[in-house]
């Protein structure tokens, strides 16, 4: 007798011998073997156990597969590359700022010192945790610059793309008639000389 089976043979008589394998959502999946050996093969509780597992995590997979393909569908692609323009404009205005230069010194000052980061302290001064606000607050206009930059200047680009199609098809159209006017214009031509 074989002991290699596929998935499906044994999960049709692991469903014959213990019921079903269906289990509820709410609680952890439970699994009791077969008392009878299927097909004659002694079959441990652990390599069933396992089996199981199997299948649970190919279940458990395809539904995550299940989920992220509708996720794809129902939402709109995001603009990676304007996100990304945009948090460069805004590393590079931070970086720009006194307040930044001084703490990138005072960062340097500490390491050729031998001293680690003020948070490796057993307690931050006060000055430390007021300079943290300020910083997030710095933080946050960097990034609303960034954003209202780029996307003014994404907003103009757009602007001039839908301008310049419109523009190409008044051209088209333009064009067309005046093929339609001279097609006219030749007939009538034509038709007045002798």
């Amino acid at each position: 007798v074989s002991h290699q089976r596929s998935t499906g043979t044994l999960l049709g008589n692991l469903r014959r011998a213990s019921g079903s394998l269906e289990k509820p959502d709410h609680s952890p999946p439970t699994f009791s073997p077969p008392v009878v050996a299927l097909n004659n093969v002694p079959l441990s509780r652990k390599w069933l156990k396992h089996r199981l597992a199997l299948c649970d995590a190919h279940a458990y997979d395809a539904a995550a597969m299940k989920i992220q393909r509708k996720w794809r569908q129902i939402l709109e692609p995001r603009k990676v590359g304007l996100i990304r323009l945009i948090y460069s404009v805004a590393r590079k205005k931070h970086q720009q700022r006194p307040t930044f230069q001084a703490r990138l010194a005072e960062h340097k000052e500490r390491e050729l010192e031998g001293i680690g980061e003020w948070h490796t302290y057993e307690k931050a001064t006060l000055g430390q945790l007021l300079r943290c606000k300020v910083t997030l607050r710095e933080v946050f206009e960097d990034v609303m610059f960034g954003v209202r930059t780029c996307l003014r200047a994404h907003h103009g680009l757009v602007y001039l793309r839908d301008a310049a199609q419109k523009r190409a098809k008044e051209r088209a159209a333009e064009q067309a008639k005046r093929a339609e006017v001279r097609a006219r214009v030749g007939a009538i031509i034509k038709r007045q000389r002798p």
